[in-house]
């Protein structure tokens, strides 16, 4: 039983460190954006890929947006603008005019937000187990000791 504490709290010490790193690394709000601008950049400059060219029309079309900083990044594309910049794509009218970094961002911080609640609930689940498989293997002990006499 004292083993599976240990466990749990060497897990519970993990999640507490990797949350505190995470939560440094996105509170430098410069640093972060400048690394999904990088990631996002990436993406859309291999836009004649077909892997990338899914992941930018996913996400143009469920954030509604239009390149990086906005539709003038396709401009110098042989591509052009690709369908998902627009509202309607086949008649290709009501252009996103918004950039996709923005949204992005904003989207990453929502779900942090909410995986760090997931993460704190957890780990008070988990602390809460260490605690009773210590009182547990407190009372086999007490037990034991009593029917020794």
């Amino acid at each position: 039983m004292i083993r599976y504490a240990v466990i749990l709290l060497v897990i519970f010490l993990s999640q507490i460190a990797v949350g505190v790193f995470a939560f440094l690394e996105i509170r430098s709000e410069s640093s972060f954006k400048s690394a999904v601008k990088g990631t996002l950049q990436q993406a859309f400059n291999g836009y004649d890929k077909e892997s990338n060219k899914e992941i930018v029309n996913l996400l143009q079309e469920k954030f509604k947006c239009c390149g990086v900083e906005g539709p003038n990044d396709w401009l110098s594309k042989p591509t052009g603008i690709p369908p998902s910049c627009y509202s309607d794509q086949t008649k290709r009218t009501d252009l996103h005019t918004d950039g996709c970094l923005n949204k992005f961002v904003d989207f990453l911080h929502h779900s942090v937000r909410t995986i760090g609640i997931v993460v704190l609930t957890l780990s008070a689940i988990e602390v809460v187990g260490a605690i009773f498989s210590l009182c547990l293997s407190s009372s086999i002990k007490n037990r034991e000791r009593r029917f020794r006499y």
